[in-house]
């Protein structure tokens, strides 16, 4: 599996969090900080995690909802390896413009080599610290408008893309991945959608299946 860091922009309500929790939902092996808990995880706080930690299961859901439990869950994810984390709202744990320390930093820098992969989402681009931003494979923006977030997102989907994001309907975006971008509509739960209409789950997104034979670090990565 190769690695991902996926960002996730968009105002409140322009479905941001319906595209990442369809992109997670058949993830077995996924940990989330989610302030409103609304991802379908099993919740707990650092203590629960550090506990669980010394001992995974193959397949696991967890998450916590505390931000002051999040670098736990995000050391906890490194050790791990070969999962997803999420981190829903991020700016409920940067400052615009503060840079990544601690267990996140080692996460974003060095989780390639444990095959940890990074869903960031925010309600504005510029709420992403610029290390994080710096390692995305994977950019998806829906409705956006402040000047600054418009021109950095040029850089990844184009100005006439860019230029387009504050009329972008709900659940619209715009997906830029490694290299190439595409426009689509996010399915809404429930309800039976044309598939050609969204090309959320790339095959790269997968998290491989556990080998409880092998660790993270055994395989070296295609890239390397």
């Amino acid at each position: 599996m190769q690695r991902e860091v996926i960002i996730v922009c968009g105002v409140t309500g322009s479905g941001k969090s319906v595209w990442s929790k369809h992109l997670t939902a058949k993830m077995n092996r996924l940990m989330v900080y989610d302030t409103l808990s609304e991802f379908p995880v099993t919740y707990m706080d650092a203590e629960g995690v550090a506990a669980w930690a010394e001992k995974p299961p193959a397949e696991f859901r967890i998450g916590v909802y505390n931000p002051y439990d999040t670098d736990v869950l995000t050391a906890a994810a490194y050790v791990v390896g070969n999962c997803m984390l999420v981190l829903e709202e991020i700016s409920t744990l940067y400052k615009i413009g503060a840079r990544i320390d601690g267990p996140l930093q080692e996460a974003v820098l060095l989780g390639r080599h444990r095959r940890l992969s990074i869903l960031a989402i925010a309600q504005r681009a510029s709420y992403v610290p610029v290390t994080l931003r710096s390692q995305a494979s994977r950019i998806v923006s829906f409705r956006q408008q402040e000047p600054t977030d418009l021109k950095w997102m040029e850089e990844f989907l184009g100005k006439e893309n860019a230029q387009s994001l504050p009329t972008l309907p709900d659940l619209h975006c715009i997906d830029w991945h490694k290299g190439n971008v595409s426009k689509y509509t996010v399915p809404i739960p429930g309800r039976k959608s044309d598939p050609t209409q969204s090309n959320i789950d790339p095959p790269e997104s997968d998290i491989d299946p556990p080998n409880p034979e092998t660790s993270p670090t055994d395989e070296k990565e295609e890239n390397d």
